[in-house]
């Protein structure tokens, strides 16, 4: 690290000297998930103790003081988004896009990228957003023919001037928001293909030489990005809440590799990839120096960790202020207890069975309990509850056991309804297959398709391949005065409880929406 700024000091000198050069320092965030006031270790509620032990991090005043500072230092700033402000806390589920777009405007963010969950509201919630935004927003592989007006607030690309130097931006999403999030009719396409399209624009008709591009897909993607299109100069992803860091790191978060990573291109030029985790924690910060032709030449940076010693900025804290007042009033409504810990945690409800799924699933069904059937217990057996839509866990020691408010919407933040579908057995182990489709007991960032159930006796063989992994399922019948389980028939038709996301296709399952034989909605 000590030789990496040695080089970078010296190739600054260079630069002041020759003024054959450019520096720049790159700020960036993603995944911050409405996490709008300090939080503790783990993204969750700030206690009085720790705030009293100053053992709190993060939020968006501490975010404006850091970014101010730095701007105040340091001449040419470019502070860049990977998109996913929305959704996660109970703030976001009280005040929705109103509170985001105001509190977004305060970070002095240049560009930003869309994330899947800036559409969970589908485009009536997106747009108000997008027409009270600051920041410019970008995302290239999004059609939108059939969506005109998305085209008014969202463009592939962008050109930032900083230092009197032209900087392309473009960004990117993942098109697996067709199936995450209420994309509506936008159509989506591959990211590389549009990047590699869109920076040969920049570079040939614009004449920019460096360029960069800001997203939401994933490390990978990010990576591949970064290895495919020779005319970008560094990325700047999110989506997998991917910490990066060189050298021990300050917090809890395990590095991932170094910050950034460094690709290495067959034509011997090379990109650096950054993430910056999730919540708002972190700070990435990154100085960078370009050649006269526009390239990385050198570099030097980590992510600044948002803790006490950072002083939040007093003019955000007044902004948040009318807002938590709402907030106040509704967290500390007592919903429930718990003795146990209540684990959501995206390694365990994404990869097993979990005791917060399974109680998420029960109480769905529980819901739709009813007086018996002429021929059962209940229409209903069965319900499925995608790990994608397990946000966080309930800590029985932080709150005396206590359940909240706020708990419930920090587990379950996307408001959904819930329906009971009609599915034949064949469809319904379909469904299960698909849950380990992407299984990989080596992921960092599990896909949230995998099913947490109830009313179901589930067995899988993830060694074998794709498509072939499910083993066994056994069904709660519910034509039956006294409840057991049985093989899962192919003809029969079953009820299943889900949500309403599930039932037209989220998560990647289009087996459900496809081949529904009814739908009771809760509303």
């Amino acid at each position: 690290m000590a030789a990496l700024i040695w080089t970078g000091i010296f190739t600054l000198a260079a630069c002041v000297v020759m003024g054959n050069c450019f520096n720049l320092t790159l700020l960036h965030t993603n995944d911050v998930h409405s996490h709008f006031i300090e939080f503790n270790t783990h993204g969750g509620r700030c206690v009085d103790k720790l705030k009293q032990e100053k053992k709190c991090f993060g939020g968006f005043a501490r975010q404006v003081s850091k970014v101010k500072e730095i701007r105040s230092n340091r001449d040419n700033v470019l502070f860049l988004n990977g998109g996913d402000f929305y959704q996660g806390t109970v703030w976001y589920t009280l005040h929705r896009w109103q509170i985001v777009a105001e509190l977004v405007n305060t970070l002095g963010i240049d560009v930003m990228s869309l994330g899947n969950h800036e559409f969970d509201d589908g485009l009536k919630g997106l747009f108000p957003f997008l027409k009270n935004l600051k920041p410019k927003v970008v995302v290239c592989n999004i059609n939108s023919s059939n969506v005109p007006e998305f085209a008014d607030y969202v463009q592939p690309s962008t050109i930032v001037e900083v230092g009197g130097e032209k900087i392309g931006v473009i960004g990117y999403l993942t098109p697996e928001t067709k199936y995450l999030s209420s994309a509506d009719d936008l159509e989506f396409e591959d990211e590389v293909e549009c990047i590699k399209r869109e920076a040969r624009r920049l570079a040939t008709e614009e004449g920019v030489t460096k360029i960069m591009a800001v997203g939401h897909s994933g490390f990978a993607v990010d990576q591949n990005i970064a290895r495919e299109v020779p005319e970008v100069d560094i990325v700047v992803g999110g989506h997998t809440n991917t910490f990066l860091y060189t050298g021990p790191a300050p917090s809890v978060e395990e590095p991932q590799g170094p910050y950034p990573v460094v690709i290495e291109r067959e034509d011997g030029s090379r990109a650096l990839v950054v993430q910056d985790f999730a919540f708002g924690k972190y700070m990435g910060f990154l100085e960078v120096v370009f050649d006269d032709e526009g390239k990385v030449s050198s570099w030097q940076g980590n992510p600044i960790l948002l803790d006490s010693l950072v002083p939040e900025e007093p003019t955000v804290l007044e902004t948040l202020e009318p807002y938590g007042q709402e907030v106040k009033r509704r967290v500390r409504q007592k919903v429930g207890h718990t003795n146990v810990l209540l684990r959501g945690d995206r390694l365990t409800c994404r990869m097993k069975e979990c005791n917060l799924g399974n109680f998420l699933a029960d109480a769905a069904l529980n819901y739709f309990i009813e007086k018996p059937t002429e021929k059962g217990w209940n229409f209903a057996a069965v319900a499925l509850w995608n790990a994608g839509g397990i946000r966080s866990s309930i800590d029985e020691r932080m709150n005396e056991g206590n359940v909240t408010f706020e708990d419930i919407i920090s587990v379950a933040p996307f408001g959904n309804t819930m329906d009971v579908v009609a599915l034949k057995g064949k469809i319904l182990k379909e469904v299960l297959e698909n849950s380990v489709r992407e299984y990989d007991l080596d992921a960092v960032d599990p896909p949230g398709n995998f099913l947490q159930v109830s009313g179901l006796r589930v067995t899988y063989n993830v060694s074998r391949p794709a498509g072939s992994r499910l083993l066994e399922a056994l069904v709660r019948c519910a034509d039956c005065r006294v409840p057991k389980f049985e093989p899962l028939d192919d003809e029969t038709v079953y009820w299943v409880v889900m949500s309403t996301y599930m039932t037209k296709g989220g998560d990647n399952f289009p087996a459900i929406k496809e081949n529904s034989l009814g739908n009771r909605n809760s509303g």
